[in-house]
């Protein structure tokens, strides 16, 4: 007899574990059911740096969706994908994920487009590109500060393929303008990027009269080392005003033309 409750009490528990770990989870599902949205949470990416897109905007967007708030909807009821590809239609919205979690709370995390050149046409329009070739519309709530491209600079006939229905850019000013955004002192000091009729590339910084000439896309790191060693030793010393030109397109010299 004292043998049998033993086995009863033993493999009794191994039995009834799972089924009570079915029940659990059979109520939290119908708890869960039954709850309604207690909140949003907004993440947006790099919000400090680009604003293409506010938490007001987002909740604009949800608002539009449902035409009611949704703290007033059950979370069941929220279609988490529909939510996704709404957001995901503002042309700044590069990736988009929502969740809700077990108290309720809806969470957005939003990452946006990052431009890193604004190009100017001849009749006055002006778009960004992003780091992928990309158009982007010119926002009415922000400008980003990256360099400028003229139409002159646009070469039509080596333009990237797979990415329609928008235009995009000569892939050596693409390569250079990405370098740009990743090194801080260049993007900050290259204001404007063009070409000569011979197709060379030139630089024009935001301080100072000088334009850069940097012939090819080929040995950025090589050549902007040259050119920060130079603004930091030079100039300070000579003035911003003493040249028109620097040449960095020569490997391992800078060629410097006064006024």
């Amino acid at each position: 007899m004292k043998k049998l409750k033993q086995f009863i009490i033993k493999y009794g528990l191994v039995i009834s574990l799972p089924i009570a770990l079915i029940v659990l989870a059979s109520f939290a599902a119908i708890n869960h059911e039954a709850r309604y949205c207690k909140g949003v949470v907004i993440k947006i990416s790099d919000l400090q740096r680009e604003q293409f897109i506010s938490q007001a905007e987002v909740l604009g967007i949800l608002k539009r969706i449902d035409q009611k708030p949704l703290v007033e909807i059950q979370v069941t009821e929220i279609n988490l994908a529909k939510l996704e590809r709404q957001i995901k239609r503002n042309p700044y919205v590069l990736q988009v994920e929502a969740s809700i979690d077990m108290k309720g709370i809806l969470t957005i995390y939003i990452e946006q487009k990052r431009p890193i050149l604004r190009v100017i046409l001849p009749d006055g329009k002006q778009y960004y590109v992003d780091e992928n070739g990309v158009k982007l519309p010119i926002s009415k709530s922000f400008t980003a500060l990256v360099p400028i491209a003229n139409s002159i600079s646009i070469d039509s006939a080596k333009l990237l393929k797979g990415q329609k229905p928008y235009q995009t850019l000569d892939s050596s000013m693409l390569v250079v303008s990405n370098y740009l955004a990743k090194d801080s002192f260049a993007n900050a000091l290259i204001g404007q990027i063009s070409y000569n009729r011979a197709m060379e590339m030139y630089v024009t910084p935001r301080l100072g009269e000088a334009e850069i000439e940097l012939g090819n896309c080929e040995n950025l790191d090589n050549k902007f080392a040259r050119l920060v060693s130079f603004y930091k030793t030079k100039y300070p010393i000579v003035g911003w005003d003493k040249y028109k030109l620097i040449s960095v397109k020569y490997s391992n010299q800078i060629v410097a033309t006064r006024n």
